[in-house]
């Protein structure tokens, strides 16, 4: 590569190969491998319980490198929505054969994420939604870092 004077021909860095920083367009549905970058919680701003926030990197094919988010409300007033929140967790965490099962352990956990474009609310449009997590199809082999 090529520098000359902080000039920098970016050209030399195949461009065209790299995932758009902030494309937030839909991702088809379907199943993505992931890894979980950020692992965060918050109270809900009505100060009446507690949600958890994931942002999610896919990891590899054509839509490698695009973030994804769930946010998962664990302690709330409608005891469903809390239920439905402590479910996903613990597929995630079951899914990624987590053995620590605290907040900040969930960074680096891999896995596949199920996808969904969820429908458009109220002057936001279509989005998407981790529905659920599962596990990869086979174990990585020993020599590759699995079990």
């Amino acid at each position: 590569m090529a520098f000359h004077d902080d000039d920098i021909d970016f050209a030399e860095f195949n461009l065209d190969e790299i995932v758009e920083a902030n494309d937030f367009s839909l991702l088809p549905d379907g199943e993505y491998p992931i890894i979980v970058e950020k692992a965060t919680s918050k109270a809900h701003a009505d100060g009446h319980g507690k949600r958890v926030n994931l942002s999610l990197r896919v990891t590899e094919g054509p839509f490698q490198g695009r973030v994804l988010f769930d946010g998962l409300s664990v302690v709330h007033r409608s005891e469903k929505a809390a239920q439905i929140a402590l479910q996903k967790i613990k597929a995630l965490l079951k899914s990624a054969r987590a053995t620590d099962t605290r907040l900040s352990s969930m960074i680096g956990l891999e896995c596949i994420a199920v996808v969904k474009t969820g429908k458009a609310q109220e002057g936001y449009e279509p989005r998407n939604e981790v529905k659920n997590y599962k596990p990869f199809p086979k174990a990585k082999p020993s020599f590759l870092g699995g079990s």
